[in-house]
């Protein structure tokens, strides 16, 4: 981890059984002390298996939260009509 690291946006589920959710915490934190441009959303479902789609309560709104961060962050520019 470096500041030259690429941006990173992180969902998270904190009932993932298979991985520690600590270690996305973790990786944030390293991000944030080498002032990386980060995004962290933690949600209380999901499991191991956040997907594009189909996901269980709040965990849904993962995808709209990366897109205003990608937006924010001047990564993609938003669509105009």
């Amino acid at each position: 981890m470096t500041p030259a690291s690429p941006p990173c946006f992180i969902a998270d589920a904190i009932n993932d059984k298979v991985v520690n959710p600590m270690n996305s915490l973790l990786y944030y934190e390293a991000l944030l002390s080498n002032n990386v441009v980060v995004g962290f959303h933690a949600f209380p479902q999901g499991g191991h298996s956040i997907a594009l789609r189909n996901n269980p309560g709040s965990t849904q709104l993962w995808t709209a939260l990366c897109e205003a961060w990608l937006n924010e962050t001047g990564i993609i520019k938003p669509l105009t009509n």
